[in-house]
């Protein structure tokens, strides 16, 4: 992983970067050593814990070290409601739970939190908080089972983002495409 981000530094310009799954905690302190070189450009941060299937996908130790060296590095994080309660410590079910779980993860570092609620019971509300105020975007729930999904709005996010996007302005523009 650290030959790949030597190669890209080497080799290519970067506009922004997406963070989804990570494999363990070497591949997050190399992560947390690359971001610096790079602090003009937006960072989103997926922090995939586990698949959809409940299969472990970066050990506590990874994921603690995710959230201690790479969150402050971040522009945004994109929580589920399972990762924002395992950071916090706190179950997250309703949307008033969501926006004090949002606060207390922007503590964390990263300038926003996008706080993704596929998993209320109801209708899925996601929730924007950008250090200030907190807006959320309503949708109609899909009645199958669909992966990837947080995956595509953070890479929609940091696409938006490099195009010169507001934090808002990217959250609005890439939930209308979900």
């Amino acid at each position: 992983f650290s030959t790949m981000l030597t190669s890209i530094r080497e080799d290519m310009r970067v506009d922004g970067v997406k963070v989804g799954v990570i494999w363990d905690e070497h591949y997050v302190e190399a992560l947390s050593a690359f971001l610096p070189e790079y602090p003009e450009i937006p960072v989103v941060v997926d922090p995939v814990r586990a698949s959809k299937n409940g299969t472990q996908l970066l050990s506590d130790k990874g994921f603690k070290g995710l959230v201690k060296s790479v969150f402050p590095k971040a522009t945004i994080i994109t929580p589920n409601l399972d990762e924002a309660s395992f950071i916090t410590g706190e179950k997250v079910r309703t949307l008033k739970d969501m926006e004090g779980c949002a606060r207390a993860l922007a503590a964390t570092g990263p300038e926003a939190v996008v706080m993704k609620g596929g998993h209320l019971k109801g209708e899925p509300i996601d929730l924007l908080f950008d250090g200030t105020d907190c807006i959320t975007w309503k949708r109609k729930r899909i009645d199958r089972v669909i992966h990837g999904t947080g995956c595509i709005f953070s890479s929609l996010l940091v696409s938006f983002l490099v195009h010169g996007y507001s934090i808002k302005e990217a959250f609005i523009a890439s939930e209308s495409l979900m």
